[in-house]
């Protein structure tokens, strides 16, 4: 799901909030004041900003411009408990999407969520996903992984294969194992066909190394994994 930058001071109000995002499965980066807001911005590149318009150090409205300065796409939600349309006018001009009351009902917020993460095309996750890392996922329903947001889509063998190393990341399993899953025979071709889809693969996964697929004694692979 969406990682979520929630920036409120108030713990009346954020507790609840935070239940109800991490609840439907977001990661949330809770702040109390602007500054730290920017910080967590800059550090995690949240899919969502979810602001309170009365901050310390700098106001909601203050964040939402430097954020829409560095970011067009990204929605921003203010969430607040002054109902005045100047207020709701104030936050659409710094740029924000949607502007949210804090006396809004679970399935009203959760609406909102999802139709501003609609609007950037931000694909769900489905209920059958292995977790690699932080931010990182296979989804096994719609055969890809996603890495920080970035979709990488996989053939019905390749997920075949990415299944199996993903169960044991950071472990090897041989080569038969993955003829196996992938091929269900232990034919000489099929092994040839292992080598190909490999190399497929390993061009599909991130350029930065944080995710890779290593050979041990040529007769084993392991999906390593770089905790971030």
């Amino acid at each position: 799901m969406a990682k979520i930058l929630y920036a409120e001071d108030s713990a009346e109000y954020y507790e609840d909030f935070i239940t109800y995002l991490k609840k439907n499965g977001h990661t949330v980066y809770h702040v109390t004041d602007g500054e730290d807001a920017l910080e967590v911005y800059r550090q995690k590149k949240p899919d969502l900003a979810l602001l309170d318009v009365m901050m310390p150090k700098m106001t909601g409205l203050e964040v939402a411009r430097v954020i829409r300065k560095d970011d067009s796409v990204i929605p921003i939600l203010f969430i607040s408990s002054i109902g005045s349309s100047s207020a709701a006018v104030a936050g659409f001009k710094s740029g924000a999407n949607d502007y949210i009351r804090k006396d809004m009902d679970e399935a009203e917020f959760k609406a909102r969520i999802e139709a501003a993460l609609r609007q950037i095309g931000f694909r769900e996750r489905s209920e059958k996903t292995i977790d690699i890392s932080d931010g990182v996922y296979l989804d096994l329903v719609n055969r890809e992984l996603v890495v920080d947001g970035e979709v990488i889509l996989f053939s019905p063998l390749e997920m075949k294969v990415m299944k199996v190393l993903c169960e044991n990341k950071n472990c090897y399993v041989t080569k038969d194992i993955l003829v196996q899953a992938g091929w269900s025979n232990t034919f000489k071709e099929s092994y040839r066909y292992l080598d190909k889809c490999l190399v497929g693969l390993r061009k599909m996964l991130p350029k930065d190394g944080s995710i890779s697929i290593a050979t041990k004694w040529g007769k084993a692979l392991g999906l390593m994994v770089k905790e971030k």
